[in-house]
């Protein structure tokens, strides 16, 4: 019993296909008997009518029940294609390459070239006055382009990390 259940799900699908196909069979086959109905009730029919009545009903009434059937079958199969459709998947946004500005970038480039750097040291090689310096160099280590080494005497000089390296070979800043 399970698996004649199984295979009239999945060829009739839904309640209503299925309750289409069990009557259009059971009229169909109830429709056969319509000519002795017919006598039954005195009403009186030729024997080449009650031969058609016997053939064309039943055909008629079972094309008419698999059209339904079919109908509603199609509507159904559309309805659940629609439904399990997956979403379209969500790209995660594509992080936009950071573009410094020029003062960042000679100052990347100064510290790749001379390793360690004071700010004084920076402000007269680049000759950029020491709060405009010292604003770039806060907006790189935010970034950690660059970072700042060990306390000395004077202050704590600038050095630049392997994302500030990447980041001038990304650029094509070096070669």
């Amino acid at each position: 019993m399970g698996l004649r259940d199984d295979i009239l799900e999945s060829l009739l699908p839904t309640k209503w296909s299925r309750w289409i196909a069990s009557l259009s069979i059971i009229s169909g086959i109830a429709v056969f008997f319509l000519p002795e109905s017919l006598k039954l009730l005195c009403i009186k029919i030729s024997d080449s009518t009650a031969l058609l009545l016997r053939i064309s009903l039943p055909l008629f009434l079972w094309l008419l029940g698999s059209l339904l059937v079919l109908a509603i079958v199609v509507q159904y199969c559309k309805t659940l294609k629609t439904q399990k459709q997956p979403p379209s998947p969500i790209l995660p946004p594509i992080a936009k390459p950071v573009q410094l500005p020029k003062e960042q970038i000679e100052i990347l480039l100064l510290l790749l070239k001379q390793g360690e750097l004071f700010i004084f040291q920076i402000t007269q090689t680049l000759n950029i006055s020491e709060p405009i310096i010292k604003y770039h160099l806060q907006e790189l280590y935010k970034n950690n382009f660059i970072l700042q080494g060990l306390p000395t005497k004077p202050g704590r000089p600038w050095h630049i990390t392997d994302k500030g390296t990447k980041y001038l070979i990304e650029n094509k800043l070096i070669s």
